[in-house]
């Protein structure tokens, strides 16, 4: 029988049986062989299992076991079910537990440096955080915003090479209206913590006025608060609900909701 504390730490475990695709997949009932990131995805999972020794069980018949106990702000990587409780509620194994750095190293290589370039990235984050002035902040935005849309190296001062959409909420900003997102942002940057959550919320409010979506808004949050607040994208929540829920979604949706959750996630 598993034992863990409620802190999420294994203190023992009996032997489990192989994950199964089947039981990998239980929370949607059904998978296909035909996906890369259902592979993909099955691989995070069975090697989540394999480095914690939890494997999939009906998260009922372990809470009736005594084996585990609600936590707030705490996840569950322990069960291959979908979780009707809401994952703010349930328990968590730590970062460390589920991902080892051989993992990460394995899958390392598949990151882009050349699309993506680290250095570029790194620079630009620094330098909004550090904006001295709205058009400042204006132009390391923009730069950011290419690095995210893939076009880092296209990217020049002036010159606008990544999507219109992506861009065009900051390229248009003006006046007043930057000279406020400037403020808002410097808050959130050296907000402590009293003061942490209404700023988030009032530059994310800003942001989700700015764009239809989740990303590209939690993204640039990132940038201001990168120790809190990491970034989300549709491959970061198909793990995330791996591992929290059991859950293989080839397309999830992304809202702030679940963004708060992630957030607690990390």
């Amino acid at each position: 029988m598993l034992k863990c504390s409620t802190s999420g730490t294994v203190l023992a475990e009996s032997s489990r049986p192989p994950i199964s695709r089947l039981n990998f997949a239980r929370g949607k009932g059904s998978i296909s062989d035909k996906g890369r990131w259902e592979d993909r995805a099955h691989q995070f999972r069975e090697h989540a299992g394999r480095q914690t020794g939890v494997w999939p069980e009906p998260l009922g018949q372990l809470m009736k076991d005594g084996a585990l106990e609600p936590a707030n702000g705490v996840y569950c990587g322990a069960t291959g079910t979908k979780m009707e409780t809401p994952v703010a509620t349930t328990l968590q194994f730590r970062m460390p537990q589920l991902i080892s750095r051989d993992f990460v190293r394995l899958w390392e290589p598949q990151y882009d440096t050349g699309k993506y370039p680290a250095d570029f990235y790194l620079c630009h984050s620094a330098n909004a955080r550090n904006a001295g002035t709205p058009e400042l902040l204006k132009n390391d935005l923009l730069a950011l915003l290419h690095w995210k849309d893939g076009k880092a190296l296209s990217f020049a001062f002036g010159e606008t090479h990544a999507k219109p959409n992506t861009l065009d909420p900051i390229l248009t900003l003006t006046g007043s209206a930057l000279a406020d997102l400037w403020r808002s942002f410097a808050d959130l940057v050296q907000a402590d913590e009293s003061g942490f959550t209404a700023c988030t919320e009032r530059l994310r409010d800003r942001f989700s006025q700015m764009w239809n979506s989740v990303v590209i808004p939690a993204f640039l949050l990132h940038v201001a608060r990168p120790d809190r607040l990491p970034m989300i994208d549709q491959h970061t929540v198909r793990a995330f609900l791996a591992l929290t829920r059991g859950e293989v979604n080839g397309e999830p949706k992304i809202t702030w909701d679940l963004w708060r959750n992630y957030v607690t996630f990390f």
